[in-house]
């Protein structure tokens, strides 16, 4: 399907996704399906795609998806008749999918303790991940020095801080960060990172996005360390838990503090509402539980 063109897909691809933020990780798995397929001249029309989102799993579904997006950002590589038929395609929902499970999400007092047993860095991470409703990969890609309005900020500490993400498809959106919370950042930053690293200089030109050092693989390792240090599962029964717990935090919290879906599904950086709505369940639950408590104790008897 795709025209003879000098110029390789694959290399292509990859750095398209590259300046769309998506992580190691993505990008990775990504290209695992891209390989399988062979390349974009398979994408014969809608029968097609149909058929390969019944057969394979969703990260190979969001790969196919992605690949398209990326032929039609570049449609000056492409001929017109290809690029009209894959701007017909639609990915519809599979008939017979297995429901997306609800969430699981992590009390205040686990929470306490996971921040307790974690280092200076680990502290920072998990804070702002469950004040801000981060992915992990918009955390490890958080440029310190630029993403947070400092400039702004330091005229007065007392207020809440911006920081600036770039999100998944390139999407930007601004999040609000504790003034308590900027405060830790920027001591982390200027008292203990530079200190770090302008010991050596080649060490300090190499910081290159000025994060915090810490790639998706270790940030999960570092994360489930703290899960089994802190006991989670013996104390709180709580099984499973990942770093995308943090982000479902987040959003029922949030909820549950009177934030329309809206409003949080814009936190999150959501492309549609209905992926935000998974979140109600867990509202309703806590609705329920208040419900029963209350009527255990009279206050709702009207009749």
């Amino acid at each position: 399907m795709i025209e003879e063109i000098e110029y390789n897909e694959r290399n292509s691809f990859e750095q398209w996704m590259k300046d769309a933020k998506l992580s190691d990780r993505t990008r990775k798995e990504y290209l695992y399906y891209y390989d399988k397929l062979g390349d974009s001249s398979k994408i014969q029309d809608q029968i097609f795609v149909d058929n390969y989102v019944r057969r394979h799993k969703s990260i190979a579904r969001a790969a196919l998806k992605n690949l398209i997006e990326y032929i039609l950002d570049n449609s000056h590589l492409y001929s017109k008749e290809i690029t009209n038929c894959l701007r017909d395609i639609r990915f519809t929902k599979e008939r017979g999918r297995v429901p997306r499970k609800i969430p699981k999400i992590i009390p205040k007092e686990a929470l306490e303790r996971l921040y307790d047993v974690m280092d200076v860095r680990g502290k920072i991470m998990l804070s702002l991940t469950v004040n801000c409703g981060l992915r992990a990969s918009e955390l490890i890609n958080i440029n310190i020095e630029e993403d947070f309005n400092w400039t702004e900020w330091k005229e007065d500490t007392t207020k809440f801080g911006k920081l600036t993400i770039l999100g998944k498809g390139g999407k930007q959106r601004i999040l609000f960060v504790k003034p308590e919370l900027m405060g830790r950042v920027k001591y982390f930053w200027n008292e203990i990172m530079l200190p770090k690293y302008s010991k050596s200089k080649v060490e300090f030109n190499n910081l290159k996005e000025r994060n915090f050092h810490c790639g998706l693989d270790r940030w999960e390792k570092i994360f489930k360390r703290a899960t089994e240090n802190a006991k989670l599962e013996e104390v709180f029964k709580l099984k499973g838990v990942s770093v995308h717990s943090l982000r479902h935090t987040f959003a029922t919290n949030m909820l549950n503090k009177g934030f329309k879906i809206q409003e949080v599904r814009d936190l999150l950086g959501h492309s549609s509402v209905t992926t935000t709505e998974i979140y109600l369940h867990l509202v309703q639950k806590d609705v329920k539980e208040k419900y029963e408590k209350f009527y255990s104790e009279g206050k709702l008897d009207i009749l």
